[in-house]
């Protein structure tokens, strides 16, 4: 029963917590506010630099283009028009140009002339009637005018955001016409060009910039009052992830989605002596899956013995094709966990195994991981004992890097030991990280219990591994891992197929 101290405290509490809420609300959309105006102003001069870049260009040709002309005043205009009429025809927007020529004029339309054919006019840049269009700008340096397409101009002004409009502004020029006089807009920021006499000018519509503003204002605010209920929907969604995956990965099992890779093991000459049979999920819609991302839930959600069935199914399936093909030894290797010696179901998938792949040649090895432990128990017992009978042998995969391969060496007759890449990465690093390399080998030594060497993927590890006495070897170096079908045309159906290091 809730007292009444505890209802005071509890309606204190969260009276605080509502005044923080509005707190938090009130800075949230203010700190919105502030970072979208910066944003807008960084946009803005983001395209006013563009738009300053594109016209210096054009002028910049022009220049160009005058300064060549003008190495050759003392050569009559008949001399210069074509190459003057190529250059106007280089410059973006160019239409024609017109040089003050000896005694008149030289231009590109009609060659020399007595009077001028482009407007008169003492600014730099102007806007007039037009000799090639109706109406153009006129760009003037020295003697020379060059009459441009106005149109290019206005065409470089019309950027977003709709608004923000954007102008050209020289001495007496305004492209286009300002719209300061209407209502709701208001005077923005200007820049100048640094290699020319004008600036591009802005003023925004306010009406239209704080209505899109209010917009995102508003969603923001919707933002701040869902996001308690979005944390909580996230945190269910969290907690719940792992039943949710489990229902996608066992559907996925049942498509067949997770199919069966092999990753070759060879002997120290190259030669192959079998292969571990891996997993990979072929999403339909995010592609292939490595098992680091699944197998830790898959397991928990106990499915792991319904993804060992798949797998035995798939490899005694392709493997019925090619059995007069398999002559000497070769040994396949499954993974198992903890819970699958607990479950009768992993003898009879391995008994079924036997049946569809009748060849003595091949061996069915079951590697126990450590990512779940085994205990000692009277079913666990029972099923290895069952399994060993039906000539199933294990291995302990990752060796030393948990704390249960001592308790498997002792509960278990194992036939291999693997291990795990992390040792064989260092290799080579000093003579510590050799020693513990070492340490794992000799134990093995000790125990009579051949070994295997995982995850080499250079040659310095191999020869090391080789020198060292380890008996069988996989990794990069030799192949990654492939899908069945290929670790079955490349390797078992190529019986001259041998790794050969390079030197």
């Amino acid at each position: 029963m809730t007292t009444r101290y505890q209802s005071r405290r509890l309606f204190k509490a969260r009276m605080a917590t509502y005044f923080v809420y509005i707190v938090l609300v009130a800075l949230s959309t203010i700190l919105a506010y502030q970072v979208m105006r910066k944003d807008i102003e960084r946009q803005v001069k983001h395209n006013i630099s563009n738009i300053i870049q594109h016209i210096d260009s054009v002028l910049e040709h022009v220049d160009e283009a005058a300064r060549y002309i003008g190495h050759y005043s003392n050569v009559p205009c008949s001399g210069v028009q074509r190459m003057m009429t190529i250059r106007t025809l280089s410059i973006p927007s160019g239409l024609s140009m017109e040089v003050k020529w000896k005694d008149g004029y030289c231009n590109t339309i009609d060659g020399f002339s007595t009077f001028p054919i482009h407007p008169q006019n003492t600014a730099s840049l102007f806007v007039d009637k037009g000799f090639i269009s109706t109406k153009a700008l006129y760009y003037r340096i020295g003697d020379t005018t060059a009459e441009l397409n106005i149109y290019y101009v206005l065409d470089q002004l019309q950027i977003q955001p709709d608004y923000v409009h954007f102008h050209l502004v020289a001495d007496g020029l305004e492209l286009p016409a300002s719209d300061l006089g209407q209502e709701g807009i208001v005077d923005g920021i200007s820049v100048r060009s640094s290699s020319y006499s004008y600036a591009i000018h802005t003023d925004y519509q306010w009406t239209l910039m704080i209505s899109t503003i209010a917009t995102e204002l508003l969603l923001t605010l919707l933002f701040s009052i869902l996001v308690p209920a979005l944390i909580c929907y996230q945190f269910y969604k969290f907690i719940s992830q792992p039943k949710y995956l489990a229902r996608e990965l066992r559907h996925a099992i049942k498509l067949g989605q997770l199919k069966a890779y092999v990753q070759p093991v060879v002997t120290h000459d190259g030669k192959l002596k079998g292969g571990e049979v891996l997993v990979r999920w072929h999403h339909p819609k995010k592609g292939v899956i490595g098992p680091y991302e699944f197998i830790d839930l898959l397991e928990k959600a106990q499915l792991a013995s319904g993804l060992c069935h798949s797998l035995f199914s798939q490899v005694s399936e392709q493997l019925k094709g090619c059995l007069e093909h398999i002559a000497n030894p070769l040994h396949l290797s499954f993974n198992l966990c903890g819970q699958q010696l607990l479950n009768r179901r992993i003898v009879d998938d391995a008994l079924s195994f036997y049946r569809e792949v009748h060849n003595p040649n091949i061996k069915l090895i079951l590697e126990l991981t450590e990512r779940e432990q085994i205990f000692e128990d009277e079913r666990v017992r029972d099923i290895y004992n069952d399994l060993y009978r039906a000539g199933v042998r294990f291995s302990i995969d990752d060796f030393g890097t948990g704390h249960s391969s001592l308790i498997y060496l002792q509960m278990f007759k194992i036939s291999y030991i693997k291990i795990d890449k992390q040792f064989i990465d260092l290799i080579g690093k000093d003579t510590t990280s050799n020693n513990i390399v070492n340490n794992l080998l000799d134990l093995s030594r000790r125990l009579e219990i051949p070994t295997i060497a995982e995850g080499i993927e250079n040659q310095q590890q191999k020869e090391y591994l080789e020198k060292n006495g380890v008996d069988y070897y996989q990794g990069y170096l030799f192949s990654k891992p492939i899908v069945l079908n290929e670790f079955i045309q490349q390797w078992l159906l190529n019986s001259d197929k041998k790794f050969v290091s390079e030197p």
